[in-house]
C-alpha cells in the first residue's frame, strides 16, 4: 500500500481512482481485495483498511450462533418442564363439576423469562373413552420459591412453587377454595 503523498510508481501515467468514485484520485487500497478506494469508501479494520464491500462480505462468512440442538437462539429464553407426577384428591361429586375419571398420560410446562407460561396435559377420559388435552396459559410471577400463575385460558389463579428441582402447580378446578389436583414437573 502506498501513501497519498508518494509519487506514482514508475511507468504509471494515470493515477489510480476510487473504484466507487472514478472522479476521486487515491493511492490507498483495501488490504483485503487490493482495490483502490477513497477515504469515504474505506473502513478501519483489525489490520489496515478495508473497502465497504469487503466489510459487508466478511459478515457473510461468520458462523451464526446456534443452540445445542442446532436451532436459532431466541431473545426470550424459556424452560420446558415435563410432567412427572400427579396427586389427585378426587374431583368434586356435584353434577356441575364432575368431569369424570382422567387417566393422565403426559404433559409439559413452559416458563419464559418474560413471565409467560404454557401448560399442556394429555389424558384419557375414561367414561367417554377418548383422548383429550388440557391447555392452559397466561402470566406467572415468582417470589423466591413460590410461583403464582394467572390462567388466561380459564380465568383461574393457580398456586405453585419450586421444590428440589421440581415445579408444582395446584389446581382448584371447581373454585371451592380446595385444591383437587397437583401437577409436578421436572426439567
Amino acid at each position: 500500500m502506498t501513501a497519498p503523498d508518494q509519487a506514482s510508481p514508475a511507468g504509471q501515467e494515470v493515477p489510480p481512482t476510487c473504484y466507487r468514485h472514478p472522479d476521486r484520485e487515491t493511492w490507498v487500497s483495501c488490504v483485503r481485495c487490493g482495490r483502490h478506494a477513497c477515504p469515504d469508501c474505506l473502513r478501519q479494520a483489525a489490520v489496515g483498511q478495508q473497502c465497504v464491500e469487503c466489510i459487508r462480505g466478511a459478515g457473510r462468512g461468520t458462523r451464526q450462533a446456534r443452540t445445542a440442538f442446532g436451532g436459532r437462539p431466541v431473545a426470550t429464553a424459556a424452560v420446558t418442564w415435563t410432567l412427572v407426577g400427579i396427586n389427585e384428591d378426587g374431583l368434586p361429586e356435584s353434577e356441575d363439576y364432575n368431569f369424570g375419571t382422567a387417566d393422565f398420560q403426559s404433559g409439559s410446562l413452559r416458563l419464559s423469562q418474560d413471565g409467560q407460561w404454557e401448560m399442556k396435559i394429555f389424558y384419557d377420559h375414561v367414561e367417554q373413552n377418548q383422548s383429550l388435552q388440557l391447555d392452559d396459559y397466561g402470566q406467572y410471577g415468582r417470589d423466591n420459591q413460590d410461583l403464582s400463575f394467572a390462567s388466561e385460558a380459564y380465568g383461574d389463579h393457580i398456586e405453585g412453587g419450586l421444590d428440589d428441582g421440581f415445579v408444582y402447580m395446584i389446581y382448584d378446578f371447581d373454585g371451592d377454595g380446595e385444591y383437587e389436583t397437583e401437577f409436578t414437573f421436572e426439567r
